[in-house]
């Protein structure tokens, strides 16, 4: 029997491949740092089981979920797919950027810079997908712009409606999911500055340590429902 926390987070997928090699590359890093799959569950609020069918590769998660395991890993989550390619040359030619799919859609990484902690995406979200099922919290502080399309943002329990050319900001501590309820794909481009030094959490554990946290913008442009 299928758990609610595996129907709402992804789907089994059959074929392997990709999330054959995702979940080997999850296992591979947790591994390396000492960590038992409750350890990783704990710090990023997911349950056990749902992690240890990710790194099966039986399970396709949101990349809200991928973020925070990432963090939990102390990560950026583009090392979730690949192993980090140090930037030698100030152009990325485009079939030498990374293509990350989730089951909400798909994330293409135009930078990544390991010492600024900084990476530069493009994120199309499919119609009624959602980045995660409930609204989730991680170090970091984030920021975007829609360039196609419709998306409700939820941060700190508002919900925002934000159409094309509207922008967004805020500190990732505090619990933040994006969804599409729309019929059409989304389009961002989404600029995450990534915090290696803060433990991954939950919800409760974000909001928490985001009434306190220092440093970057709080607050976010768009249309409050």
């Amino acid at each position: 029997m299928r758990s609610r926390a595996l129907e709402a987070e992804g789907r089994l997928d059959p074929r392997g491949g990709p999330l054959t090699e995702l979940g080997r590359r999850v296992r591979d890093l947790r591994k390396a740092r000492g960590l038992r799959l409750a350890d990783i569950a704990l710090r990023c609020g997911m349950s056990a089981s749902l992690l240890s069918m990710l790194e099966r590769g039986q399970v396709n998660c949101t990349m809200g979920t991928l973020i925070g395991v990432a963090h939990a890993l102390r990560v950026p989550v583009s090392e979730l797919f690949h192993p980090p390619r140090e930037m030698l040359e100030p152009v990325i030619p485009r079939a030498l950027q990374q293509v990350m799919t989730g089951a909400e859609g798909t994330r293409r990484v135009f930078v990544f810079d390991r010492a600024r902690q900084l990476e530069f995406s493009e994120n199309i979200f499919r119609p009624g997908s959602r980045t995660a099922a409930r609204p989730r919290a991680h170090g970091g502080w984030e920021c975007g712009v829609v360039v196609e399309g419709a998306l409700e943002l939820e941060v700190s329990d508002r919900s925002y409606h934000l159409r094309r050319g509207d922008a967004f900001a805020f500190n990732s501590l505090r619990p933040h999911r994006l969804c599409n309820p729309s019929k059409r794909p989304a389009c961002v481009l989404w600029v995450n500055l990534y915090d290696d030094g803060a433990a991954g959490g939950n919800e409760a554990d974000g909001s928490r340590r985001a009434a306190g946290a220092a440093g970057g913008p709080r607050g976010f442009v768009g249309h409050r429902r």
